[in-house]
């Protein structure tokens, strides 16, 4: 086609000439547009069913560990994911999408903190791309140099502030976790999309 119009016209009606059914989601963010288009059996590399609820890539292994870590011993799970690279974006692996993206590298700093492998865990926070996880690694290496954090709580408010230190204090302490896990409204929205078909899909073959 000579644009875009006449190229989306064009596969519109192949869609159509196959009697299948197109779903259209688009996305407006930071002003750009985008969309993703499904075709029922047709456009997805797998089965739906395989895509959203038998996921057999090795990502889905680690998917409740990573949902329910506090259910597991950190151990365990360090175990498991000892030989993921710490670039890893952790909801594109495992197949859902967060509120608030993070890291293999996040994920496992946090199960470090959770079996107190401070020394370990500095290892990983430092080289991640998250300021409130360098928070965190400087009070781990205050207190693993037994020095007294509250001695230079005037000096890291002023560097860090006065909520993010707070909240370091508080990861520390496990009364919060360094990583939000808060699954994303568009996920529910998918799952919910791929719900409809399958039901469709079973009126039809009745």
């Amino acid at each position: 086609g000579k644009n875009s119009e006449e190229e989306y016209a064009f596969l519109l009606n192949i869609i159509k000439s196959l009697n299948k059914e197109i779903y259209l989601r688009e996305y407006t963010y930071l002003d750009f547009y985008s969309c993703q288009m499904i075709v029922p059996d047709f456009s997805e590399v797998y089965p739906i069913e395989d895509m959203v609820y038998n996921n057999k890539n090795s990502g889905k292994l680690i998917r409740d560990m990573v949902l329910h870590f506090e259910h597991y011993e950190a151990t365990e799970i360090l175990e498991t994911i000892e030989t993921l690279d710490d670039s890893l974006n952790v909801e594109l692996y495992i197949g859902v999408i967060f509120e608030h993206k993070f890291s293999l590298g996040e994920f496992r700093a946090q199960l470090l903190l959770n079996a107190q492998m401070y020394e370990e865990a500095i290892a990983v926070l430092e080289n991640q791309n998250n300021a409130l996880g360098h928070v965190v690694a400087q009070l781990l290496r205050l207190n693993l140099g037994e020095h007294i954090w509250e001695e230079y709580e005037e000096a890291l408010e002023n560097i860090y502030g006065k909520i993010a230190l707070q909240k370091a204090i508080n990861i520390i302490e496990q009364k919060e976790f360094l990583i939000n896990r808060t699954l994303h409204s568009h996920y529910y929205n998918m799952l919910g999309l791929f719900d409809k078909l399958e039901e469709k899909k079973s009126i039809l073959g009745k």
